[in-house]
């Protein structure tokens, strides 16, 4: 483990590659050197089995000559005139017979010497095209020699470029992964915080809804209790209710407290001393007074309306029986756009 930290694993693997290498180019030599000590005892073989070979031969054909000179004395028959003087001359018969046998004997000689001379022809020419064959071996094993010095170079620079791709590879995944839990962490915090966000704004759209039913809530008492004030006002006060109706409807703005008109003709301002005319009862919207009177105001109008059997207790100034409804419809939509810009 303390030598994998030290060198990467690429590194040992070509250290051992380089001694694998190392020990096969020694390899080689040696097997270059053996090869010639071998061919040469191949060839000194050869020669000593050409030479057997010979000899082998040569002691055949002795061995034939002299059989068939044996077959010859044995088959020779020899008509010897005897002689019977006593005075035999044995150094003639001696010459004689070695005379034969040393004409037998270069004869056979001869004959031998020109079947090796031609045995001898035939291993020279032999021996010509074997040289030749291995001349030729041997050019073809020095350019494969070449080519596999050659091969081994450029095996070794592609070895090489494969580690470096091998290392360059390592480097773009361990990039390509720190990128990517880069990405996937910003990713997590990025859907977090949008659902942080969603859970935010759906708190935000419910606080929105509640002020919103509230609001809608509010505006329609407000409109009610407007309803009823003016209705309150034409009871009070016949002669004035449909310059109250056209009043409220051009003005909707315009609380039931800070209406205030002059005697005369509606919708034309008093002449000067005559006596001014205030609504009883009146009271500003949002004032201390309004908002303690309006729950006691709309619970009176709710009874009065429930006696009167009607669904709203306001009654138009210039007819006595218009559309109550129509004008509570107006009121409220007056009243909604008052207090709601945004309508």
């Amino acid at each position: 483990e303390r030598k994998s930290n030290k060198h990467p694993p690429c590194l040992l693997s070509y250290c051992r590659y380089e001694d694998e290498i190392n020990k096969r180019t020694a390899a080689e030599n040696e097997f270059v050197v053996l090869k010639k000590d071998v061919d040469c005892l191949y060839l000194t073989k050869e020669e000593l089995e050409v030479r057997v070979g010979l000899l082998r031969q040569q002691l055949e054909f002795l061995k034939c000559i002299y059989a068939e000179l044996d077959c010859q004395l044995c088959d020779t028959s020899v008509i010897v005139q005897m002689d019977n003087s006593r005075d035999l001359d044995m150094e003639g018969i001696i010459k004689s017979v070695e005379c034969c046998y040393e004409e037998i004997a270069q004869k056979s000689k001869a004959e031998v010497e020109a079947f090796y001379q031609t045995r001898l022809e035939e291993l020279h020419s032999s021996r010509g095209k074997f040289c030749d064959d291995l001349r030729n071996n041997q050019s073809e094993i020095a350019e494969l020699n070449r080519m596999i010095q050659k091969l081994q170079c450029e095996s070794d620079n592609v070895k090489k470029q494969i580690a470096a791709l091998q290392t360059a590879i390592c480097d773009a995944e361990q990039r390509g992964d720190c990128a990517l839990k880069d990405a996937r962490q910003k990713l997590i915090d990025l859907q977090t915080a949008l659902q942080q966000a969603k859970d935010k704004m759906a708190c935000l759209l419910r606080d929105y809804q509640e002020l919103l039913n509230v609001k809608l809530a509010l505006d329609i008492e407000i409109a009610t209790y407007r309803t009823l004030l003016e209705g309150e006002e034409r009871e009070h006060h016949p002669f004035f209710s449909p310059w109250l109706q056209r009043g409220a409807l051009s003005h909707p703005g315009c609380g039931g407290g800070a209406v205030r008109h002059r005697c005369g003709q509606p919708g034309q301002p008093g002449q000067p001393g005559q006596r001014r005319v205030r609504r009883r009862g009146a009271v500003q919207p949002g004032s201390r007074h309004h908002s303690r009177g309006r729950g006691l105001q709309h619970r009176e109008q709710v009874q009065h309306s429930c006696a009167c059997g009607q669904n709203n207790p306001v009654e138009t100034g210039a007819g006595g029986g218009g559309n109550n409804t129509s004008h509570f419809k107006i009121i409220s939509i007056s009243a909604i756009k008052q207090y709601s810009p945004s309508f």
